[in-house]
């Protein structure tokens, strides 16, 4: 299919966030995220069966921002709020040694004025997400956050995957004179865009705040989006993409190598 998390993993449900690991084993590394954390379920699953890797943990929810005080309007508000509280918990209990941290940063950190759903939170303060100013406490809670961590674990910062519509396989259909669906795999293999540039702007401007940390900074855009050039499918016609914003686990399990380093035993 075309989404595979949690799969195998082992998973419970910890204030309404996922919590899957490899085994039953004390894990020795954590990652916690999004959806865009749980794509590498699938090449995780596949590395430990292989016994490659450490035992690893996943703490994800759906839309969750991995920003302390990054709150959710919406009804997945309460579980989202859970989410590094669960965090500091859990891994005061297992104590791994490295934590690797990823999500939809082009979302959480894009400035566009509109509503997005998203407040930041300080002092009892609510701040939404939908001015520079707001969207810059909100980078320098993360960063805080970074510092803090790698005061006590190896921290990973996973940059977000690259995300537009021209990935979506629904961009593989075109209308013929006939109007009829039809799709153009053959020629499609081919396609190319650029990346939009708020997303390079937020990449950027990421790896620049967390360069003072001791973060090991990760891009994904650099597998995904060489020199910038998006690719959409693989020569043989195959879609890397689900949907928009998500690769679809052939495509994490084959390529999206990133993580590898970081859980090789």
């Amino acid at each position: 299919g075309d989404w595979d998390y949690p799969g195998s993993l082992r998973v419970e449900i910890i204030n309404g966030l996922t919590f899957a690991k490899t085994s039953q084993k004390e894990p020795k590394i954590f990652i916690i995220g999004d959806s865009h954390v749980e794509q590498y379920g699938p090449r995780i699953e596949k590395l430990y069966r292989d016994d490659k890797i450490q035992e690893v943990a996943f703490l994800t929810g759906g839309g969750c921002p991995p920003v302390p005080n990054v709150l959710r309007r919406d009804r997945g508000a309460s579980r989202c709020a859970n989410l590094i509280r669960t965090f500091n918990e859990l891994s005061a209990q297992y104590n791994p040694h490295t934590v690797i941290i990823g999500g939809a940063f082009n979302r959480y950190f894009w400035y566009d004025k509109r509503e997005n759903g998203l407040i930041y939170t300080e002092n009892a303060i609510t701040y939404p997400l939908t001015t520079r100013q707001n969207i810059d406490k909100a980078k320098a809670a993360f960063v805080t956050f970074i510092e803090r961590l790698t005061a006590r674990y190896n921290v990973v910062v996973l940059l977000d995957n690259p995300v537009d519509e021209l990935f979506s396989p629904k961009s593989m259909m075109l209308s013929s004179n006939e109007r009829r669906q039809i799709p153009l795999a053959l020629k499609f293999q081919n396609h190319e865009f650029t990346q939009a540039k708020y997303q390079v702007d937020i990449e950027l401007e990421m790896i620049e705040l967390l360069q003072s940390t001791r973060a090991h900074i990760l891009s994904q855009a650099d597998i995904i989006c060489p020199r910038r050039v998006c690719r959409t499918a693989l020569k043989s016609g195959e879609p890397i993409y689900m949907n928009a914003g998500h690769f679809r686990p052939f495509f994490a399990i084959e390529t999206m190598d990133l993580l590898d380093q970081y859980l090789l035993n």
